[in-house]
């Protein structure tokens, strides 16, 4: 009697359910956040990475910049197309140092209506240039294009390296370090 008493034992704790398996801590490298779905939208986190931004605006100030037009009304004409892109103090500063006087070469583009521009080859912020959240140094190289092209100089590769400094959440080109 013994014997079947241990297996009726035996066989109603196999047939028994078990309780329910206790479940395991949540892995926390597993966000239990809501997913977005594709009706819902979520912008992304601001960056303090100036990055595309500073970049951009380093392009824009150096096409601003060297870009020259025969019909110029003066020879300082170039720091009304640079103003979106720079700081007061940094206009103010090309302005005391820049001389309105239409030089010799001046005269010639005139004469010869000659129209001068850059073609951004790139820009990029090296590694090893200082940055912080409001300030960041930007490599833009170009190629200064003359029209009518001067058959003796052709196009000439350049660049600039400019500081750009973020104001009002914008960033504007505050020091030409490099010409």
């Amino acid at each position: 009697m013994l014997i079947a008493a241990c297996a009726a034992t035996l066989m109603t704790g196999c047939l028994a359910q078990d309780p329910a398996p206790k479940k395991a801590a949540p892995d926390p490298s597993i966000s239990t956040l809501p997913k977005p779905t594709a009706s819902r939208s979520v912008a992304p986190l601001p960056s303090t990475d100036p990055g595309a931004a500073a970049q951009k605006v380093a392009e824009s100030w150096v096409k601003a910049y060297v870009g020259r037009h025969y019909a110029d009304p003066n020879v300082n004409s170039y720091l009304g197309a640079i103003a979106p892109y720079s700081t007061p103090a940094l206009v103010t500063r090309l302005r005391s140092s820049t001389d309105n006087t239409c030089s010799a070469v001046c005269q010639d583009y005139r004469k010869n209506k000659t129209v001068v521009s850059a073609q951004i080859d790139g820009s990029n912020i090296p590694d090893e240039a200082p940055r912080t959240s409001t300030q960041v140094w930007v490599e833009v190289s170009y190629e200064e294009q003359m029209d009518p092209d001067d058959d003796d100089a052709g196009d000439v590769p350049k660049g600039m390296q400019l500081v750009l400094v973020k104001v009002q959440g914008k960033w504007l080109v505050d020091k030409q370090i490099q010409r």
